[in-house]
């Protein structure tokens, strides 16, 4: 800044006698200010996710869409139209604020509007919805949404026009974790998660001002997931997640952010792994999981997960070799990040029914995820004689009072 800039002159001398006017001492802060290093929760993280056959730019922070226009614009190149499709729970101040960004950045922006529900008809009117908007393959879908609106879009779009590219902005952790990377498939009947597609997402901005971080299912969810990621990655992701815990259950932005982009890593890697193997290590917890939403009722998914990855870790450690202290490791971990436990009811027999048609819906085989250590799990055949023992086991500890 020159002199005529700061409007007044440095006093000339060696420095030891003369002082510089309060005005120039004032602007001298204000530079210092300007260059001082922005704080860790205001830092806004990027890196590239890898997707099956792509990859995707995830941006994670505290206000990064005060720009999202422009930075839109910037990894995509050319402007073109774009479509934002938006879910009933977005804030419409939030949504003409987007509007308003992706035309002043040379978008052509068209607003749209997108189910709330993972099914063929829902599918079906989204398909509608891009064919009224004009929606090509040389365009872009950016869609402001929870878990199964994501999920919807990323599904539609993979599949519109040969594929069309997706920008995500996630309005919680669960669609953030849960919805981006790996999205649930389409719903067939009552039978959830049977449809999937190509994921076409190109960019995730993740604004924490704009997710509620306090305690809610969704959180708990996106915990869940973090937790069976983790185990099935490598120990190493395990470590560095068990490490945060504490700050994790206090919803820490800075252990957050980090946690987030390690869980996304660990699933782009998982999914992208030409290892059928490996992708199948996706399914840790679910399977008991899924069993067990069809006999007990009001339990929540972030418990029901929890349940899964906490049975299934015992029958490893008993059938696989999984060492018992990893075991105790994860069930700590569980317990400090808040998930809880199902006390309820159930017969074992009808458990293992259950488990058998969740596992038949997908495969003629009936095995489960399990892990013989940290960064290996794999799928494998239990004896219905020993599986129906760790069935009993776990009914009659949690039977309810």
């Amino acid at each position: 800044m020159s002199e005529e800039e700061l409007g007044t002159s440095v006093p000339q001398g060696n420095g030891d006698a003369a002082q510089a006017p309060a005005d120039v001492a004032e602007a001298a802060e204000v530079l210092q200010e300007e260059e001082a290093p922005k704080s860790p929760l205001a830092e806004t993280t990027r890196q590239w996710v890898s997707l099956p056959g792509s990859s995707c730019n995830v941006r994670i922070g505290s206000g990064n869409l005060e720009n999202f226009g422009h930075d839109l614009k910037s990894s995509v190149g050319k402007p073109a139209k774009a479509a934002l499709l938006v879910s009933d729970k977005a804030d419409p101040d939030f949504v003409q604020e987007l509007l308003w960004q992706l035309n002043d950045a040379g978008f052509q922006a068209l607003r749209g509007s997108v189910p709330g529900e993972l099914t063929l008809s829902a599918t079906d009117e989204l398909f509608g919805e891009l064919d009224r908007l004009h929606i090509t393959s040389d365009d872009l879908i950016v869609c402001v949404g929870a878990a199964p609106e994501l999920s919807l879009v990323l599904y539609a779009a993979g599949a519109w026009c040969g594929r069309t590219p997706v920008c995500a902005l996630p309005l919680d952790l669960e669609a953030l974790v849960c919805a981006t990377v790996t999205p649930e498939g389409i719903s067939v009947g009552t039978h959830r998660d049977m449809v999937s597609g190509h994921n076409s997402l190109k960019n995730v901005f993740a604004d924490f001002a704009r997710i509620d971080l306090g305690p809610s299912e969704k959180r708990l969810h996106a915990y869940a997931t973090m937790v069976a990621t983790a185990v099935s990655d490598t120990e190493k992701a395990f470590e560095a997640l068990y490490n945060r815990r504490d700050a994790l259950a206090e919803a820490d932005e800075v252990a957050l952010r980090e946690q987030v982009n390690e869980t996304l890593r660990s699933r782009g890697r998982i999914a992208s792994s030409t290892s059928v193997a490996v992708r199948q290590s996706l399914s840790y917890g679910v399977t008991f999981a899924e069993a067990l939403s069809h006999l007990v009722e009001g339990v929540p998914a972030s418990t029901l997960l929890a349940e899964g990855l906490r049975f299934t870790a015992r029958v490893a450690v008993t059938e696989e070799d999984f060492k018992v202290d990893d075991m105790l490791a994860q069930d700590e971990l569980l317990s400090v990040l808040g998930l809880g436990t199902v006390s309820a009811t159930v017969d074992p027999d009808a458990l293992l029914h259950e488990m058998r048609a969740c596992a038949h819906l997908r495969s003629n085989r009936f095995m489960l995820a399990v892990p013989r250590a940290f960064g290996r799990v794999r799928l494998a055949t239990i004896e219905d004689a020993r599986l129906k023992a760790h069935l009993e086991a776990w009914c009659a500890q949690h039977q309810a009072d």
